[in-house]
């Protein structure tokens, strides 16, 4: 489970923890290789972080929670219109 640092987000992004629910991955890359070797000898925390993280984003994009996060979204555009 790798995520490179970004500006763009989901807005589930929020509940997930580095190196608990994946493996961060700097914006340029440089520490890819290093990453990829430290989850190939690791397996067992990736896999760990795999599961936590399908447990939050499974959460997150049920239906009920969609719909608060999308009203949320439009009650502050309609604030700010």
């Amino acid at each position: 489970m790798l995520k490179q640092d970004s500006k763009y987000y989901e807005h589930f992004y929020s509940v997930l923890k580095p190196y608990e629910d994946f493996l961060p991955i700097k914006s340029d890359l440089s520490d890819l290789i290093d990453q990829i070797k430290w989850a190939q000898e690791n397996e067992n925390k990736i896999l760990q972080m795999i599961k936590s993280a399908n447990l939050k984003v499974s959460k997150a994009l049920e239906p009920r929670e969609l719909l608060c996060y999308w009203t949320t979204v439009l009650e502050v555009f309609d604030k700010d219109v």
